[in-house]
């Protein structure tokens, strides 16, 4: 898949925050819709954890849902982070995206919410492909 990070030099650089502020994919005939990963356990059982954990849980479910489709990390090219204490939560969330991403960042929206769907959930991540 051929891609490109769009950054226009009008709006903040984005890459220090480990996003891109676009992706113009240029070819490519699939398309993933990953749905919200989150840290559950392969027999659908939420285990919990604290953020670090939990993020990183949900970026390990995005990547065997990949996998399974025979594509990589690098085929992502859209995410969406749902946090439930934005101001507690940012700084990891980049941290542990740019770690998952290595360079090739995604564009991506991280938005906070009142609740997911478990009791002590606090992190949940979606994705889009192409491949």
């Amino acid at each position: 898949m051929k891609r490109k990070a769009i950054s226009p030099a009008t709006v903040f650089k984005s890459e220090p925050y480990g996003f891109s502020q676009g992706i113009l994919v240029e070819e490519g005939k699939k398309v993933l819709f990953i749905s919200g990963q989150l840290a559950a356990n392969k027999n659908g059982r939420f285990v919990g954890g604290n953020f670090e954990r939990q993020c990183r849980m949900a970026l390990a479910g995005i990547g065997a849902v990949l996998a399974d489709a025979g594509a990589t990390r690098k085929n992502v090219v859209k995410i969406t982070g749902y946090v439930t204490d934005m101001k507690g939560s940012i700084d990891e969330f980049v941290k542990q995206t740019k770690k998952y991403f290595e360079g090739g960042y995604p564009a991506s929206t991280l938005v906070e919410v009142k609740g997911l769907a478990f009791p002590g959930q606090v992190v949940e991540i979606e994705a889009i492909a192409i491949i």
